[in-house]
């Protein structure tokens, strides 16, 4: 959480986060200032003190919506310094220095958000170089993500009002696809229409935005081979057929942007064969399960090991045992959201770290099968959310019945 960022700087030895970029390329400015319309924007943050966004002057209003402090680039002169400066390069280096002399910031000095790798890998540099700041260099796990990692109630609430919208949207495709029937070994609307999988994308493009949420990325509506591709999209001209898998798996985002959500389904229209019902049954049995089992403390990987252990007894294929490839179970149990689809922490046997589940966490509980050759896919996900007091709430009500009944 933000609270404990202090506390992690002091841990870390960092002495100030600087991030750069704007609040749609990078995350972690998000998790500071909200969705505010800047085109660029550097933030600073020392311990114990509030973070300074500096914005262009022409942004200042827009920047101020985020509740930060605000300082313009002409409180530091930078307009002159990038006029004077040789190249582009250079220009950086001095704006830098010039924010670091006015605020105050030395020793080691952490750096995130977005730009082109060349140019920020020399920039890092040639500050190094200049001697004012050590360049904190943190691993993958870094102190945002950290911080990320958890959630207060606040957050909790945004994210579980993005899923309460997606279990909507969820429910209405569900609906209509009840109001179809099958012609001719294909699903047709009321009014005798096929309906291709492009069309239930458009219908579920339409009915996100309506309810306050975008798409970040395409939808996976998959059918048939495709739903056995973990993820794959699906095939938009594909026509929807009885008694074939469907994997619904779908991931809005709050308007702004915002919190994201990660729910998945599967579904057959029609009638559910024998086999495919098989392999459902035990990937809803061990979903249950490890949802009953999950509690504050709990290693993150082991509930990861528990469904590994579990499909390997039913005959499948799993990573564990390095016999998952193509078929069988062949991703880890899930993972942690919010501003981004995938967080820490992560549920996973193969993890390097001892994460545990913690008040403020926010993870998916995903176990899948998959069998290509067999055009069988089955995928079940739950968001689960931890509250500050140790609460733990599955955010999820959505039927996980398989079939979809047919007019």
């Amino acid at each position: 959480m933000k609270r404990d960022l202090d506390e992690l700087m002091k841990e870390r030895g960092i002495d100030a986060l600087v991030i750069s970029g704007t609040p749609r390329t990078s995350r972690d400015l998000l998790y500071f200032t909200g969705p505010v319309t800047i085109s660029r924007g550097r933030l600073i943050k020392k311990p114990g003190e509030q973070p300074i966004l500096v914005a262009s002057s022409m942004e200042r209003e827009e920047a101020a919506k985020s509740g930060l402090k605000i300082m313009t680039e002409q409180d530091f002169g930078l307009l002159e310094i990038t006029r004077s400066a040789a190249n582009l390069l250079e220009a950086g280096v001095k704006a830098f220095l010039r924010i670091c002399e006015v605020l105050d910031v030395r020793g080691a000095v952490s750096f995130y958000g977005t730009g082109d790798i060349p140019y920020s890998h020399a920039l890092l540099s040639a500050i190094e170089r200049e001697g004012a700041v050590k360049v904190h260099v943190e691993a993958f796990d870094s102190i945002l993500s950290e911080a990320r990692m958890t959630k207060d109630n606040e957050e909790i609430d945004r994210i579980d009002s993005v899923s309460r919208r997606a279990q909507e949207v969820m429910g209405a495709v569900r609906d209509f696809l009840s109001s179809c029937s099958e012609v001719g070994g294909r699903i047709a609307d009321p009014e005798g229409r096929e309906v291709t999988i492009g069309r239930v994308r458009e219908m579920i493009r339409v009915e996100t935005e309506a309810r306050g949420m975008v798409l970040e990325d395409p939808v996976i509506f998959s059918q048939g081979r495709d739903s056995a591709i973990p993820h794959s999209c699906g095939d938009d001209p594909a026509v929807l057929v009885p008694g074939k898998t469907i994997v619904f798996d779908y991931c809005p985002q709050e308007t702004g942007p915002g919190y994201f959500c990660d729910i998945t389904r599967t579904w057959c229209l029609g009638h559910v064969p024998d086999d495919v019902m098989e392999i459902y049954k035990q990937v809803l049995d061990i979903q249950l399960k490890l949802v009953d089992m999950l509690k504050v403390g709990g290693l993150c990987s082991s509930y990861d090991q528990v469904t590994n252990e579990y499909f390997d007894r039913h005959g499948h294929a799993t990573p564990l045992k390095g016999t998952a490839k193509t078929d069988g179970y062949v991703h880890s149990l899930g993972h942690g959201i919010g501003l981004d689809v995938h967080e820490r922490p992560r549920l996973s046997t193969f993890s390097k770290t001892e994460e545990r589940l913690a008040p403020g966490h926010v993870f998916t509980v995903e176990p899948g099968l998959y069998y290509p050759q067999r055009e069988i896919g089955v995928r079940i996900e739950d968001d689960i959310a931890i509250r500050e007091d140790g609460t733990i709430v599955n955010l999820t009500a959505l039927s996980k019945d398989i079939l979809v009944p047919l007019r």
